[in-house]
C-alpha cells in the first residue's frame, strides 16, 4: 500500500515540477519525524529555474499536487521548502493488515525470471565445522532465501574444499601415524588431529611439505591408494557436514566440490592458452594482470604441473555459466580471498566473456577468538556444535525456570534453579531451535564486512539485539493469541478473514515498519547485506514492544477494540515470521 502511494506521487510530480522522473524519485524522502508527514519532496532544485524561494514554490505546488492526487487518500501540504504528503493511515494500515494476515508474502517477487547461482559455505573436508565456517554459511543461506523471496530462481552450491595440497598433507599424515580403527570410530575429529600434528611436525622438518606436495600430485595422477584414502576422508567429512547443515536448516542443490572439476580443468587451461593469455613464469603457467597493475599474475598451473585454485575456479565458472545460464553468480567467501577473485574475474574479462560482469565476490569479515583469527592448523578454533550445545543447555535452563507465559504478563526473567535432565523431548527440540537462532542472528546482525569477535554473552543474552529476543517476541504473540480466544470467545481465523478497521494512530509505527520490508529485502539483495533484514526485525520488534506496553490487547469489555488490536498483533506476527525465515531462522510458537 505505501509503495503504491509512493509510486503515485512519483508519477505525479514530474508533470507539475518539470523535473525528470529519475530526479523526482531520487529526491523523495521520508521526513525525520512522523508529525511532518509520510513523504516529502524538497523544492530547492526548482528555485533557480522558477526564480522564487523554495518555500514559495512549495506553497504554489500544493493545489496542483492535491488535484492530481484527488481520491488517492493522499493529503498534500507545504512545510517551508518541502512539499509534504500525508497518507490516509487507516486505509493504508488496513491494506497492510489484510495482506499480512492472509499469509501472502510481504516481499515482492520483482526478480522473477532471473537465475542466481550462489556459492557458499564450502568447508574443507577433514576438518570439523567451526565458528569460522559459520559466516559463509549463514550469510549465503540468508542471501539465497532473500533472493528466492524476491522471485529469483536460486541454485545453492556447496563447493567443497575436497582437493588441493592440504590433502597431500593429510595423506602423508595418515601414512605416518594413521590408525584405521580410530578413523572409523572418531571420523572427522581424528582427521583434524592428524592434520594439526602434520603441520606441527612440518615446522621442524620442512621435507614433510615436499612429501605432501608429492602425495597430492600422486592423487591428481590417479594413484589408487591415495585416491582411496581421499575418498574415505571425503565421505567421513560429508556425513558430518550434512548432519550440521540439518541442525542449521541449510540445504544445497549441489555438493560438487573442487574434485568435480578435475576433468574440466584441462579444457579451461586450453581455452586460456588458445586465447594467447598464458605465459610461463619460473616454470609455472600464469596470466598477467592488466598493464600497470601491481597485482601478481594469476597462476593457472604450478611448476610441477599441479593445478591451482584459480584453474579449478575458472573451470567451475565455465561449467556453471553453461549449466545454469545465470543472471548473477555470487561467491560468499571471506575477505582474505579478494585478490584471488579479482584475478579470476580479470581472466574472464581478458577472454572477452561479457558474463564476467555478472560474477561477484561477496567478502565478509572473520570470526575472531579473543581478537585473533581462528585457525585449525594452530588448534585455535571453536567448533560450531560445541557452541550450539552450550546455547541449547542455557536455553533449556531458561525454559524450565520460567518459560514465556501464555498471558499478557509473561516474563522472560527467572533465577529459579532447574534440572535440565528433566526436560522433555519437545523442550529440547525448541531449545535447539532457540540455540541455532541465537547463533545465526549473532552473525547476521553485524555488517557483512565487519570482523565479529566471538562472545558467549552476546550470543546467549535474551535481551537487546539478539535472536533470542526476537524469538521471545514471536512466541509472546502466540501466547497472546491463545489467551485472546480463551478470554474473549472471538476467533483468530475470523479476524484474519474480516480484517477489522484500524482506527488507532498508535498502530501506525508498526504498519509503517512492516511496509518497509519489500524495500529492505530489495536493498539487502542489491547490496548482498543480510544485516539489513536483521536490523529491520529489531526495529519491528521494538515498535511492537512499545505498542504492546501502551495498549492492552485483550479487552473483554470492548470486543471491537480487541479485534482491532489483535489485527495489529497478528500483522506483527506474520511480519516477524517472514523476516526470521528470510535469515534462515525458524520462528518458535512458544518458549
Amino acid at each position: 500500500m505505501i509503495q503504491e502511494m509512493t509510486d503515485r506521487i512519483a508519477n505525479v510530480l514530474p508533470g507539475i515540477t518539470g523535473l525528470e522522473a529519475d530526479a523526482v524519485c531520487a529526491a523523495i524522502t521520508r521526513p525525520p519525524k512522523p508529525e511532518m508527514g509520510d513523504l516529502a519532496f524538497p523544492c530547492f532544485p526548482l528555485a533557480k529555474v522558477r526564480g522564487k524561494a523554495p518555500q514559495v514554490i512549495a506553497a504554489e505546488l500544493v493545489p496542483e499536487a492535491a488535484a492530481a492526487l484527488a481520491g488517492s487518500g493522499i493529503i498534500v501540504e507545504s512545510a517551508g521548502p518541502y512539499l509534504n504528503f500525508r497518507f490516509d493511515r487507516k486505509k493504508v494500515a488496513a491494506g497492510i493488515a489484510a495482506r499480512a494476515m492472509s499469509g501472502t508474502p510481504l516481499v515482492d517477487d520483482c526478480g522473477r525470471g532471473r537465475t542466481l547461482v550462489i556459492d557458499f559455505s564450502s568447508p574443507n573436508i577433514a576438518k570439523p565445522f567451526s565458528m569460522g565456517h559459520l559466516r559463509s554459511t549463514s550469510i549465503g543461506n540468508a542471501l539465497s532465501r532473500i533472493y528466492a523471496a524476491l522471485g529469483w530462481k536460486v541454485v545453492r552450491i556447496n563447493h567443497l574444499g575436497d582437493w588441493g595440497t592440504q590433502f597431500g598433507k593429510l595423506i602423508c599424515a595418515f601414512r605416518l601415524w594413521g590408525e584405521r580403527e580410530r578413523l572409523e570410530k572418531e571420523d572427522i575429529a581424528y582427521l583434524m588431529e592428524l592434520y594439526i600434528r602434520f603441520n606441527d611436525a612440518a615446522k621442524a622438518d620442512p621435507a614433510l611439505d615436499d612429501a605432501a606436495r608429492a602425495a597430492f600430485k600422486e592423487l591428481e595422477d590417479g594413484g589408487a591408494e591415495a585416491r582411496e584414502l581421499w575418498q574415505v576422508f571425503r565421505d567421513a567429512s560429508l556425513r558430518e557436514f550434512e548432519r550440521i547443515y540439518g541442525i542449521l536448516d541449510v540445504s544445497f542443490d549441489s555438493f560438487a566440490g573442487e574434485s568435480f572439476y578435475n576433468d574440466k580443468v584441462d579444457g579451461a587451461v586450453q581455452t586460456i592458452t588458445d586465447a594467447g593469455l598464458a605465459s610461463t613464469s619460473e616454470g609455472a603457467l600464469v596470466v598477467e594482470m592488466d598493464e600497470g597493475s601491481k597485482e601478481p599474475p594469476c597462476m593457472i598451473r604450478k611448476s610441477d604441473g599441479a593445478t591451482t585454485y584459480a584453474a579449478r575456479d575458472l573451470a567451475a565458472l565455465f561449467y556453471r555459466q553453461k549449466e545454469y545460464a545465470f543472471d548473477r553468480l555470487l561467491y560468499v567467501v571471506g575477505a582474505p580471498q579478494s585478490l584471488h577473485f579479482r584475478q579470476v574475474f580479470t581472466v574472464l574479462r581478458k577472454l572477452g566473456l561479457a558474463w564476467h560482469e555478472r560474477c561477484q565476490h561477496i567478502p565478509f569479515g572473520q570470526v575472531l577468538l579473543e581478537g585473533e583469527m581462528m585457525s585449525t592448523r594452530r588448534g585455535n578454533v571453536i567448533f560450531l556444535e560445541d557452541v550450539i550445545k552450550e546455547a541449547e543447555s542455557r536455553a533449556l535452563e531458561k525454559m524450565l525456570a520460567n518459560a514465556v507465559s501464555d498471558d499478557e504478563s509473561g516474563s522472560e526473567d527467572s533465577t529459579a534453579s532447574v534440572d535440565i535432565s528433566q526436560a522433555t523431548d519437545e523442550q529440547r527440540a525448541r531449545a535447539r531451535i532457540l540455540a541455532v537462532s541465537s547463533i545465526i542472528f549473532f552473525d547476521l546482525k553485524n555488517g557483512r564486512i565487519k570482523d565479529v569477535d566471538f562472545s558467549w554473552d552476546e550470543i546467549l543474552n535474551p535481551h537487546g539485539e539478539t535472536g533470542i529476543y526476537l524469538q521471545y517476541a514471536h512466541a509472546r504473540i502466540h501466547g497472546i493469541m491463545r489467551k485472546f480466544e480463551d478470554r474473549t470467545g472471538l476467533s483468530i481465523d475470523e479476524i484474519r478473514r474480516t480484517v477489522p478497521v484500524i482506527t488507532e494512530d498508535a498502530s501506525w509505527p508498526i504498519f509503517d515498519a512492516i511496509s518497509l520490508l519489500p524495500d529492505k529485502a530489495a536493498y539487502a539483495a542489491e547490496n548482498n547485506e543480510p544485516s539489513v533484514i536483521a536490523r529491520w526485525l529489531l526495529d519491528l520488534a521494538s515498535a511492537f514492544s512499545t505498542y504492546y506496553r501502551a495498549n492492552k490487547v485483550i479487552n473483554e469489555d470492548n470486543p471491537a477494540l480487541s479485534r482491532e488490536r489483535m489485527a495489529v498483533v497478528l500483522s506483527v506476527r506474520e511480519a516477524l515470521a517472514q523476516g526470521l525465515q528470510l535469515l534462515g531462522i525458524r520462528p518458535l510458537d512458544r518458549m
